[in-house]
């Protein structure tokens, strides 16, 4: 049980797991996710880099909803991965059928809210003109199909916690080469294309996702993983209570996250379009950089809750220390060779001089965010999976509010560092976040959180 690369024991329906055999198909299913906007952002670049903007700037909106919706499966895989632990087998299988259920059913209820909001939505970040009706127009097309997403996540979430992660090799690979085989179709060859632009980029990026939801819906008929119903509606509701008294507080820092992005976002656009693009850019490339540390921290997320499940709290203290030992070298090395390699890197998405130049300081401020991350996608996550989320959710978004934004337009607007200032921000907000969850994790204080698993 103390081993790095724990093993829990065989149950029904259920596979062992290791760190590893978690880690390595959760980076592939990260990669593959980030991919679907790099992709998009790479064949744009050689159309427009008005429509670069407009679409960069339309996945920030979108990336915000999609942590509004994960609030069921953030707290669906800790349920799950706790009464796992505890060997309950009627809770799990009731546990991923309430959490399907409630996934489609506020998926359904917000998306025609959300396309009537839509026009909101864009006109927050300060966008005008053409980049602001393509925006507009790849923001609708991804709201109206935002179900399959919530719905894939979810499904794939409930399938880690199982114990069978090596299907989002699949899935990811899947997804992909539809998505790129689409786009390219749609810029490079538009005369065999219907829908051209950054509409087509839109339907293209959704019927991927929609295949890859049918494809995980066969895996589960073929795994014959049966999520149970509950026997009542009160056992329902207690699932759902369960479920939701987890994944709200989760949500909401993961949501403050996205949402200062998102005002960011509105900050560069008082600096031009340059700027935008540039931000665009310099976030896709960075977003691949903690990808490993992000993908062990989920995976050792699933294990100590596997481990608090079972009350082994010494076992889950060390498994954290352990995990804190790969992520930090590993995102250093990965910041560092992003620094270097800058300018190259660049050079796929854009030849503009003045975003090629203005990177240095961004990647070298990001050295120090990496570094907080390292820690925080460990302890935040291992928290969570404790069920110990009220305390770190409100440190996470006071240092959203005051770092993550604050910070972040006083140093951009005011003080004239432009997006520099922007990134000095994010890495005191990160700093702060890393601070607060080692600290918390420290006090042993999730060691008495109550989480039904009887």
């Amino acid at each position: 049980m103390n081993s790095f690369f724990y093993r829990n024991e065989r149950n029904a329906g259920i596979r062992e797991v290791t760190l590893l055999s978690l880690t390595l198909p959760l980076i592939f299913e990260n990669i593959m996710n980030r991919l679907l906007g790099t992709v998009n952002t790479a064949v744009l670049g050689a159309y427009s880099d008005a429509s670069v903007a407009a679409v960069g700037s339309a996945n920030t909106v979108v990336n915000v909803l999609l942590v509004f919706f994960s609030v069921v499966s953030a707290g669906a895989a800790v349920i799950i991965s706790n009464h796992i632990g505890a060997k309950n087998e009627q809770f799990t299988k009731e546990s991923c059928y309430t959490s399907i259920t409630l996934s489609l059913v506020i998926a359904a209820i917000l998306t025609p809210v959300l396309l009537i909001l839509s026009p909101t939505l864009i006109g927050m970040m300060n966008l005008e003109g053409r980049v602001f009706d393509e925006a507009l127009v790849y923001l609708r097309i991804r709201i109206a199909f935002i179900v399959c997403t919530v719905l894939t996540n979810m499904l794939l979430s409930v399938l880690r916690c199982f114990g069978y992660p090596k299907y989002t090799f699949f899935i990811g690979i899947l997804t992909n080469v539809i998505n790129l085989a689409l786009c390219i179709l749609v810029v490079y060859f538009p005369d065999y294309s219907p829908i051209h632009g950054v509409a087509g980029i839109g339907v293209a990026s959704v019927t991927a996702t929609t295949t890859g939801l049918l494809f995980i819906v066969f895996i589960f008929r073929r795994l014959r993983l049966s999520p149970q119903r509950p026997q009542s509606r009160r056992d329902f509701a207690a699932h759902s209570k369960s479920i939701l008294r987890i994944g709200i507080p989760s949500g909401i820092s993961g949501l403050s996250y996205n949402l200062s992005s998102m005002l960011t976002m509105s900050f560069v656009a008082l600096l031009g379009d340059v700027a935008v693009s540039a931000k665009v850019y310099y976030t896709d490339i960075l977003s691949y950089v903690y990808l490993i540390g992000i993908s062990m921290g989920s995976a050792n997320s699933i294990i100590v809750g596997r481990l608090f499940g079972a009350g082994e709290y010494d076992a889950a203290s060390k498994q954290n220390a352990r995990v804190v030992r790969f992520t930090v070298p590993i995102n250093l090395c990965a910041s560092l060779l992003v620094l270097i390699f800058r300018t190259p890197l660049l050079s796929l998405f854009t030849s503009d001089k003045t975003i090629i130049a203005m990177s240095l300081g961004v990647f070298a401020v990001d050295i120090i965010t990496e570094q907080a991350r390292a820690w925080s996608h460990v302890y935040e996550y291992a928290l969570r999976a404790t069920g110990d989320v009220y305390f770190t959710t409100a440190c996470i978004t006071l240092s959203c509010a005051v770092f993550g934004i604050g910070l972040a337009y006083l140093l951009s607007i005011p003080l004239g560092l432009g997006l520099l200032g922007c990134f000095i921000g994010l890495a005191a907000d990160e700093t702060t976040r890393a601070l607060a969850t080692f600290f918390r994790w420290k006090s042993n204080k999730w060691r008495s959180s109550a989480i039904q698993t009887k």
